[in-house]
């Protein structure tokens, strides 16, 4: 993995001013994936979003942990069914444009 794409975990704490633990927590759940690399640990890039959005979740409505994962699986869940209806929509759309 490119290191540009990478952000060590003790930046990220300090520059959100969260504690390690919280990371610690999201990859113990599973929510977040940490790559350890030259005696460091990193998160990608582009899961930046959804740990702004677990820390929301976490620190401003005091959702715990098991809370979290349960919320965040339902939102990726959300999302897949979100893009099956666009697709059958667009599928639907295409075949109702030949009737006419």
């Amino acid at each position: 993995m490119d290191m540009k794409n990478l952000i060590p975990i003790d930046q990220l704490c300090g520059v959100y001013e969260i504690p390690r633990s919280f990371i610690d927590e999201l990859c113990s759940y599973e929510l977040v994936e940490v790559i350890d690399m030259n005696e460091n640990r990193y998160i990608p890039h582009d899961h930046i979003k959804t740990i702004e959005k677990m820390m929301r979740l976490h620190f401003d409505l005091e959702i715990n942990y098991e809370g979290l994962d349960v919320v965040m699986h339902l939102l990726e869940r959300i999302d897949e069914l979100e893009k099956e209806v666009n697709y059958l929509r667009n599928k639907l759309s295409i075949y109702s444009a030949e009737d006419f």
